[in-house]
Order: structure tokens, then sequence, then C-alpha cells
């Protein structure tokens, strides 16, 4: 039994230099280079709203982005499997934006809502609408690799 640990032991440390160079690890910390972070939100709408869904990002949530002159989040309907549509958004700061207590951008964009729904109150209540639509939704960080610039 003892043989068999100090066998067992070995092998498990000796497989822990060979998978850290496997994924590319080097000594001490570095940056991802040439990767773009996006936010990638799967949403599952409730039935029958999906119309009302995709009217209020078409509507408000795109023209905010437009007016506002921020990134516009990329929209994918679904085909297949239990989600109704992806959200994808740029993150252009990278993931140092999770950190973030407000978001420039992001006030930039509500204002222009604020002003195409006719008011604050009222750009609060349309967002509320959305939000009462989805039956649920997750998000995920990724990145995706870049030509060098």
């Amino acid at each position: 039994m003892r043989k068999f640990t100090f066998l067992f032991a070995a092998t498990a440390l000796a497989a822990i230099p060979a998978s850290a160079l496997a994924d590319n690890h080097s000594e001490g910390p570095s940056v991802r280079e040439n990767a773009r972070y996006l936010n990638i939100i799967m949403v599952d709408i409730k039935p029958g709203k999906r119309g009302r869904a995709e009217e209020i990002i078409r509507d408000y949530f795109e023209k905010a982005s437009d007016a506002a002159d921020t990134a516009k989040p990329v929209l994918v309907h679904l085909q297949t499997g239990e989600w109704d549509f992806l959200v994808v958004w740029r993150m252009e700061d990278g993931p140092v934006e999770l950190t973030y207590t407000s978001n420039p951008d992001g006030e930039k964009w509500f204002a222009a809502l604020s002003e195409l729904a006719g008011g604050e109150d009222k750009a609060n209540a349309l967002w509320e609408e959305y939000q009462s639509l989805i039956a649920r939704s997750t998000s995920m960080i990724g990145h995706r690799h870049m030509a060098a610039e």
C-alpha cells in the first residue's frame, strides 16, 4: 500500500509542471495579447413576449446606443436549444469593466434612452418592462483572439 501511495504521489507531482506547460503558463503574471473580451448573455423570453422584447431592443435600446455613440450589442436569434437569443457586448476595457462602480458609457446610454423614452421615469419603466419579459438569463465573459494590429 505504501508503494502504491508513493507511486501515485510521484506521478501526480510530475504531472503538475507538464500540465502547466501544456496550458502555455509561464513564470509570473502575463497579459493576454490581442484578445477582445465579450460579455455574452443568454436570454429566455417568456412565452408570447418575444415580439415585445425585440421591439424594445430595436426601437429603444439600439437607438439609445446610436444616439449615445456607445457599443451596440450583437443580437443572435437562436433556432434551436433552450434560449431565445444571445446578446453579445464588446467589453472595450476588458475584464476590468467588472470592477467599475459606474460606467461612463452606461450613463451616456441611459441618458439617451431617457431622452428617447420621454424622461428618466419612462426609461426606468421601459427597462422594468423589458426585464419582466425575461423568463431567465445567464451571462458569461469570454474572449476572442484578434489578428495582431
